[in-house]
């Protein structure tokens, strides 16, 4: 691997790999739609840009998507009894992440597992976790 860097220029990078003295095998190539969801789907993010476009790819995919812009308000859509089949989370928000304001990673909300014990939950981050 190489790196050049020149001021006002930039830098590239060059890496180097070996070469696969491997059989090529042919690769079969899917045509048709991706696999759709139907499933009901919290979205909880509270930037703005990241809510619409994460909600966006989401319903194109198929999913009914309900949105929050914080863990205060998709605790208070989960306890109005609205059924959802996944909570999909920022990890990192101001105030706290879902999980974290339920008090556990493993449950978004006591009230709403006991409601419905298959609720699943996704948590996405622009860092580590740690």
């Amino acid at each position: 691997m190489t790196i050049n860097s020149e001021v006002g220029n930039g830098t590239s990078v060059t890496i180097y790999l070996p070469r696969s003295h491997r059989q090529l095998t042919e690769q079969r190539i899917v045509e048709g739609e991706p696999p759709r969801g139907g499933e009901r789907v919290l979205l909880v993010e509270d930037n703005p840009e990241v809510q619409e476009v994460a909600g966006m790819l989401l319903e194109q995919l198929g999913y009914q998507v309900f949105h929050a812009e914080s863990a205060t308000v998709a605790l208070q859509f989960l306890a109005s009894g609205e059924a959802v089949d996944l909570v999909f989370t920022d990890i990192v928000m101001p105030g706290g992440s879902a999980p974290s304001r339920a008090g556990s990673s493993n449950s978004v909300s006591g009230s709403s597992s006991a409601a419905n014990p298959k609720l699943s939950g996704a948590v996405m981050s622009r860092g580590p976790l740690s």
